[in-house]
């Protein structure tokens, strides 16, 4: 079971700036196994994307897991899939280690970046799922609909959430948006 809190709190314990979201909340070995094991199978999932993408010209990493693993990749001498499979073993090591200092700490949505629940945090409201899917508070001022430079297709993202396809034009990225945030 996965546990998440709704949060309001400083974006930094010297800085007066404040942020709310949703988070993942990582309060006990089993969480943090549960969410180790789900952060794992989603980094394979990327790096076998990646392997099958090799063969295409060009092109540009699509997410944050993505850009994580093609730079690390690009920097670690490997000469085996084992080589490969230590690697991503490795991403999710910070985790533990944060774990195991603080015993407590939350992930946010956006690139499951992670950090301690300091005294500035504000517990608005919490929430439990099976599936590990934060909750949605999303209205139509989340959506973004981006375009790269010179680049053909639009990119969406709501909230902290990219959505994987890519759309021809700017209103179907933003009806896309829109579907997602029902």
């Amino acid at each position: 079971m996965y546990k998440f809190i709704y949060a309001k709190h400083k974006i930094h314990p010297k800085c007066e700036e404040t942020y709310i979201g949703w988070y993942l909340l990582i309060d006990n070995i089993d969480s943090l196994m549960d969410f180790i094991d789900y952060r794992k199978r989603k980094l394979v999932k990327v790096y076998f994307d990646l392997k099958n993408r090799k063969s295409e010209k060009g092109g540009h990493y699509f997410s944050a897991d993505q850009t994580l693993i093609g730079i690390t990749m690009e920097h670690t001498e490997r000469k085996t899939i084992t080589d490969d499979a230590n690697v991503l073993d490795s991403l999710t090591d910070g985790y533990v280690r944060f774990y195991n200092a603080k015993e407590k700490f939350v992930v946010n949505p956006n690139c499951f970046s992670y950090r301690d629940i300091d005294d500035t945090f504000e517990i608005l409201e919490t929430y439990s799922s099976k599936e590990l899917v934060f909750p949605n508070k999303y209205t139509e001022k989340d959506i973004v609909v981006q375009q790269w430079m010179n680049g053909k297709h639009w990119y969406v993202r709501v909230g902290n959430y990219d959505l994987k396809d890519k759309f021809i034009t700017y209103e179907k990225g933003y009806e896309a948006g829109k579907e997602l945030i029902k």
